[in-house]
């Protein structure tokens, strides 16, 4: 068994030549080495693992889908030649969020927030201050850290939980040495998918005309800009959304 990194996407790995010499063949090693496989790959920030099967090859065609691989729509991988394949691909968990609710948290949304203030046109906010801010149980927002792991790497922060049909995303900062790793990406959808629980139709998204990073990933992720102002300086303000 082998892996390439995709050229294009970084995140996107392939896997091919999976084979188990006959003598070996039902004591489960196909499922250890894409087990391992997939703990390798996601040290190296892979969101995604594909490969192509034979349509006639109903042994692979099982093993894919009893692993938890998908058939998706054909796409070419780099220059590999696989047409006439059909293709899979999993989804590789690299990072998960979870509700911020303890002050003992608040530690890591200060240092990751404070590093990215300069970005978001913000003053430093002080680690007493986000104390209040979580422990204020405000019912309209929710705060979330970002974690690979156990290891803290982004803040989300959500607001307009109680009335309307939108969500709003009012927070989101990557510590500096987790960023262009796709955990902002990972945030928006989390988002998304967080906001349609509570039956939000519509997600915005705030940031300024110089926040080109940010602006980069609302628009990779599908979100069309709502308005700008005319003078178009550092700090105006533009509004994203999209409908989910």
């Amino acid at each position: 068994m082998f892996c390439i990194q995709n050229a294009e996407d970084a995140g996107l790995w392939y896997y091919g030549d999976l084979f188990v010499v006959p003598d070996y063949t039902g004591k489960r090693i196909s499922k250890r080495l894409l087990e391992t496989a997939e703990q390798a790959l996601s040290d190296k920030w892979c969101h995604t693992l594909r490969c192509y099967v034979e349509p006639d090859n109903k042994v692979s065609l099982h093993l894919q889908r009893e692993y938890g691989f998908t058939e998706c729509e054909y796409k070419t991988f780099n220059n590999l030649i696989n047409s006439g394949q059909l293709m899979f691909e999993k989804p590789i968990v690299t990072f998960n969020a979870a509700q911020v609710t303890e002050k003992n948290e608040a530690r890591y949304i200060t240092d990751i927030f404070n590093e990215n203030a300069h970005l978001l046109h913000s003053e430093i906010i002080p680690y007493s201050e986000w104390c209040s801010l979580i422990s204020a149980n405000d019912t309209d927002e929710k705060h979330f850290l970002i974690r690979k792991g156990a290891v803290p790497c982004g803040y989300l922060k959500i607001n307009g939980l109680e009335d309307g049909n939108d969500g709003w995303i009012s927070i989101l900062a990557v510590a500096s040495a987790f960023q262009r790793k796709g955990i902002g990406k990972y945030a928006v959808s989390y988002a998304e998918s967080f906001f349609k629980k509570q039956g939000k139709l519509c997600v915005k998204i705030h940031t300024t005309t110089d926040n080109y990073p940010a602006r980069k990933l609302y628009e990779k992720c599908g979100y069309l800009l709502c308005n700008s102002t005319n003078t178009y300086t550092a700090k105006d303000k533009l509004t994203y959304f999209k409908q989910i």
